[in-house]
C-alpha cells in the first residue's frame, strides 16, 4: 500500500508539472484572436477544476486501502498521458517548449494571419486534447467522491485542514457527504430542527402525471418546488423513522443538482399520522432555476411522441451519473423506476430532457440494514431484482440490486418503449389497471402461481431483449453495459462485474469501482 501512494504522489507531481505548463502557454495566447486560442483556454478551465481534485487525492492516499489506491493510480496515469499529449498538441500548434514568451507572444498576435489549412488543422488537434480531457474529467468527477465511502476518519482531518481544496465543489461535495452521515452530525441537525421547512411558504402544490411526487412554489420567489413523500410501516419507531429522514435530507442538502442528477434538499417536514396511517415525512426539492414542467419519465415514454439518439444517450448517462452519486453517498434508493425519474425542461430546450432522480421513500442508508418486506406488484417488481421480489424477499438490499434497476430503465431508454401502461395520461387509451407494454411479451408469466418461476422469467425476457433488440438501436457497447446491469449479480463468466464474491463489500467501494469502470465510463466513452 505504501507504494503505490508514492506512485500516485508522483505521477499527481507529473501531472501538476504539465497542467501548469498548459496553464502558461494558456495565458500567453489568451488574447489572439483566432478558434485556436479559445481551444486553449478551455483546455485551461479544465486542468483549473482537475487541480484541486488530485491535489486532495494526495492528501489522503496513505490512508486508503489498495482498492482504491489501484484504482486511482491507473486512473492517473491516464490523466498524465492526456495531459502530456495536450501539451505536446499546444507545442506543434503555437511554439516549442524551449519558446520563450516573448516569441509565443509574437506568435499569438500573428494566429490571425495563418492559412486557412494550418488553423483548420490546428483546431482539429486541439479539439482532440480538449475533448479527452473533458471526458477524463466527466468520469473522475464521480469517481474521485469514492472517497465519500472510505470509512478512515482521518480523511476527515486531512480534506477539512487543507485550505488550498476549498473552492472545489466536487470536494465541498464529499466532506459534506461524510459530515451529513455522522451520527452526531445527524442528531446535531435533527435536535436544532435545521432541516424542518415551514410549509406555510408553499404554494401552488400540483400533482405530477405518472409520479408520487408533487410540484409546488416557494411563496415568496416563486421558484419552483419538487414535494417527494417517504412512507414507513406503521410499526415503525417515529423518532427512528425522523432521524433516518433527517439524514437523506442532510446527504441530499449538498448535491450539486446540474452535475449530479440529484435535486438538492431544502429539507422536510413530518405529516400527520395516526394509529391507522404509518409515519410519513415529505422531502422538499429546489428545482435548479430556469428549470420547468416536471414531467415523469413514464408519462415521456407512453406519449406518441419519439425520441433522437442524443437524447437517449444523454438521459442514460445522467441517469447512471445519479444512481453513482446516490452510492457514493452511502445509499442505496431501492425505488429506481421511471416513475421516479423527473424530466425538466430549460429555456433552450423545447423538450423535457433534464432528468434527475426523485423517488427516495424507500431510500436508506447502505450500511444501515433493510427488512426483507416489499409487495407483490408487477409493475413495480419489474424494476427489482428477482431476490427482492414478492411480499418476503429473498435477500437484504445492497447497492447491486439498484444497479439492475437501472439496467432495466436503460433498456427501456433503448428501446424508447414504456414497460408499463399506467391509467395517468390524458389522451392515451388508457388501462384501468397497469398493463404491460406491447414490447414486453411477460402477460403470461404474472399469472403462474410460482412467483420465484415467474420472476426469472421476466428477467430472461428483459436480458433477451437486451441481446436482440439494443444492438440495432444503440450499438454492442450500449447492449453490453444493459446486459451487465442486469446480470451484475449472476455468477459466471457472463457477468461482467466479475463473481459475485468480489463485488460483495461492506463499505459498497469495489462495487463503486465497478461500476464506475462497467458501465459509467463506458455509457460516458459513447459516441455518435
Amino acid at each position: 500500500m505504501a507504494e503505490l501512494a508514492m506512485s500516485i504522489l508522483a505521477t499527481i507531481d507529473l501531472c501538476i508539472r504539465y497542467g501548469n505548463l498548459i496553464i502558461d502557454k494558456a495565458k500567453t495566447y489568451k488574447n489572439a484572436k483566432s478558434r485556436v486560442a479559445e481551444l486553449i483556454l478551455r483546455i485551461e478551465g479544465v486542468w483549473i477544476r482537475m487541480d484541486y481534485q488530485i491535489r486532495s487525492l494526495g492528501t489522503v492516499a496513505n490512508l486508503l486501502d489498495s482498492r482504491l489506491q489501484d484504482y486511482f493510480d491507473l486512473t492517473l496515469h491516464n490523466l498524465y498521458a492526456k495531459l502530456e499529449a495536450a501539451h505536446n498538441l499546444i507545442d506543434k500548434v503555437v511554439g516549442s517548449k524551449q519558446a520563450t514568451n516573448a516569441q509565443r507572444l509574437a506568435v499569438a498576435t500573428q494566429l490571425s494571419n495563418w492559412s486557412r489549412t494550418k488553423i483548420m488543422f490546428s483546431e482539429k488537434s486541439l479539439e482532440k486534447a480538449v475533448v479527452d480531457l473533458e471526458s477524463w474529467q466527466k468520469i473522475f468527477d464521480p469517481s474521485w467522491s469514492l472517497l465519500a465511502l472510505v470509512p478512515t476518519p482521518a480523511v476527515d482531518e486531512r480534506l477539512t485542514n487543507d485550505r488550498t481544496l476549498e473552492s472545489s465543489k466536487a470536494i465541498a461535495w464529499v466532506k459534506a457527504t461524510r459530515n451529513a452521515r455522522k451520527p452526531e452530525t445527524s442528531q446535531h441537525r435533527l435536535t436544532q430542527s435545521l432541516l424542518l421547512v415551514d410549509f406555510s411558504m408553499i404554494d401552488d402544490v400540483c400533482p405530477i402525471l405518472c409520479c408520487n411526487a408533487l410540484s409546488a412554489s416557494d411563496i415568496h420567489t416563486r421558484n419552483l418546488l419538487i414535494l417527494d413523500t417517504t412512507t414507513y410501516p406503521s410499526a415503525t419507531n417515529l423518532e427512528i423513522a425522523q432521524k433516518h429522514v433527517c439524514e437523506i435530507a442532510g446527504v441530499l442538502a449538498s448535491v450539486n443538482s446540474l452535475s449530479m442528477g440529484l435535486l438538492k434538499c431544502r429539507g422536510f417536514r413530518k405529516l400527520s399520522a395516526t394509529s391507522l396511517t404509518p409515519p410519513n415525512f415529505q422531502l422538499v426539492f429546489d428545482v435548479p432555476l430556469g428549470f420547468h414542467s416536471p414531467k415523469s419519465l413514464r408519462q415521456r415514454l407512453q406519449e406518441e411522441k419519439g425520441s433522437t439518439l442524443d437524447e437517449r444517450f444523454h438521459l442514460a448517462q445522467s441517469l447512471a451519473r445519479a444512481v453513482l452519486f446516490v452510492h457514493t453517498a452511502g445509499f442505496v434508493h431501492k425505488n429506481i423506476r421511471p416513475e421516479t425519474i423527473l424530466l425538466f425542461s430549460d429555456a433552450s430546450e423545447a423538450e423535457s430532457n433534464r432528468p434527475f432522480l426523485i423517488g427516495f421513500e424507500r431510500f436508506r442508508l447502505a450500511a444501515a440494514g433493510t427488512n426483507l418486506i416489499s409487495d407483490a406488484l408487477w409493475e413495480q417488481n419489474l424494476y427489482r431484482h428477482t431476490e427482492r421480489q414478492g411480499t418476503l424477499a429473498e435477500k437484504l438490499y445492497v447497492m447491486q440490486h439498484d444497479i439492475y434497476s437501472l439496467g432495466v430503465c436503460l433498456l427501456e431508454l433503448g428501446l424508447w418503449t414504456s414497460f408499463v401502461i399506467l391509467p395517468c395520461s390524458p389522451g392515451l387509451k388508457a388501462p384501468t389497471l397497469p398493463i404491460p407494454g406491447s414490447m414486453l411479451p411477460i402477460g403470461n408469466y404474472l399469472n403462474l402461481k410460482d412467483k420465484r418461476k415467474a420472476a426469472l422469467e421476466v428477467k430472461k425476457t428483459l436480458v433477451a431483449l437486451a441481446q436482440e433488440k439494443l444492438p440495432f438501436l444503440m450499438g454492442n457497447t450500449y447492449a453490453e453495459i444493459v446486459i451487465a446491469c442486469l446480470t451484475c449479480l449472476d455468477r459466471g463468466a457472463g457477468n461482467m462485474f466479475a463473481e459475485r464474491s468480489e463485488v460483495d463489500s461492506e463499505d459498497g467501494i469495489i462495487v463503486g469501482v465497478y461500476f464506475i469502470e462497467k458501465v459509467f465510463a463506458r455509457l460516458e466513452g459513447i459516441r455518435l
